[in-house]
C-alpha cells in the first residue's frame, strides 16, 4: 500500500551487519531526484548510493543536489561542493541536473523560518517539474546510553529513535531512517569510500559566533553532531581525528 501511494517501482537495500539498511526507493519513470546534500556523513553516502543504484539498473534518472549555507553555522557550501565533485570522480556519473545552492539570511534561519524557507525551495523544484522525488539524509539517533553526555543532547529529536517507514509523504523519503551513525560509517567501509569520501565530509553544526568567540577550529569536535560522528567512527574501530577535515573549508 505504501509503495503504491508513493509511486515507487522498487526499493534497493544497502545493508550493514546490524541488519539495518539504507533503502533507496526508485521508479524508472522519474526524470530527476532531488537530494539534500549537506556535506555531512549521512547525505554524502546517500548521494553515493543513489548514484550506484541508478547505475546498477541503468536508469536515466538525473540527480539534483540541493545544498544549504546557513549563515550562523559552521557547515557551508564548501563541503557540499567537495562531496559532489568526489562522488562524480568515484562513480563517473555525469547525469546531474542543476545543482541548487540555497543561501539564507538571518530571518530565514530562525526557528520555524528555516523549515518553511527550505520547504519552499523544494516545492519550487516540484512546481517547476524539475524533480519527481526528494531524498534527505535523516538518520536514527545513537542509543541513549551513547549520547546522554553529548553537548546539546536536550535537543535530541526523539521522533528519530523508532522510525516506522522511510517515507515522509508522496514525494519524499529518508532512506537512512533505520540507520544510526555507526551503521552509516560501516557503509563507507563496506563500499570502500572511507578515505576518499568520508574524509571530506563535515558534520560540525556549532554556531559560528560560539566558534569565533572561543577561537575554535572547524570542526569544533565538541558539539552534538561532532560527538555523534565520533561515536560512529569509534564504534567501527576508527579514530575520529583521522577523518576530521580540520579547517578544510572556510568559516
Amino acid at each position: 500500500m505504501k509503495k503504491k501511494k508513493v509511486n515507487v517501482e522498487f526499493e534497493e537495500h544497502w545493508e550493514v551487519s546490524s541488519g539495518a539498511a539504507t533503502i533507496i526507493p526508485m521508479n524508472s519513470k522519474w526524470k530527476a531526484i532531488a537530494i539534500q546534500v549537506s556535506g555531512g556523513l549521512d547525505s554524502s553516502i546517500l548521494l553515493y548510493l543513489t548514484v550506484k543504484t541508478i547505475q546498477k539498473y541503468k536508469l536515466k534518472t538525473k540527480i539534483v543536489p540541493v545544498s544549504l549555507e546557513i549563515y550562523n553555522k559552521a557547515k557551508n557550501l564548501g563541503s557540499s561542493r567537495a562531496v559532489i565533485a568526489k562522488v562524480q570522480e568515484l562513480t563517473g556519473f555525469t547525469n546531474w541536473g542543476e545543482i541548487v545552492e540555497v543561501i539564507g539570511n538571518e530571518t530565514n534561519w530562525r526557528d520555524q523560518g528555516k523549515a518553511d524557507f527550505f520547504s519552499q525551495v523544494l516545492r519550487d523544484l516540484f512546481d517547476k517539474e524539475l524533480v519527481d522525488f526528494e531524498f534527505n539524509g535523516v538518520t536514527k539517533n545513537p542509543p541513549l546510553e551513547a549520547s546522554k553526555d553529548f553537548k546539546y543532547n536536550e535537543f535530541r529529536q526523539f521522533d528519530r529513535d523508532n522510525p516506522t517507514t522511510i517515507y515522509n509523504g508522496r514525494h519524499n523519503a529518508s532512506p537512512h531512517a533505520f540507520m544510526n551513525k555507526k551503521d552509516i560509517v560501516e557503509l563507507y567501509i563496506k563500499h570502500g569510500v572511507l578515505d576518499d569520501l568520508a574524509a571530506l565530509t563535515l558534520s560540525c553544526d556549532e554556531n559560528l559566533d560560539i566558534i569565533i568567540r572561543n577561537n575554535w577550529d572547524v570542526p569544533c569536535g565538541t558539539c552534538w553532531w561532532c560527538c555523534e560522528r565520533r561515536w560512529g567512527l569509534e564504534s567501527n574501530g576508527l579514530v575520529y581525528e583521522d577523518y576530521s577535515p580540520l579547517n578544510a573549508y572556510p568559516k
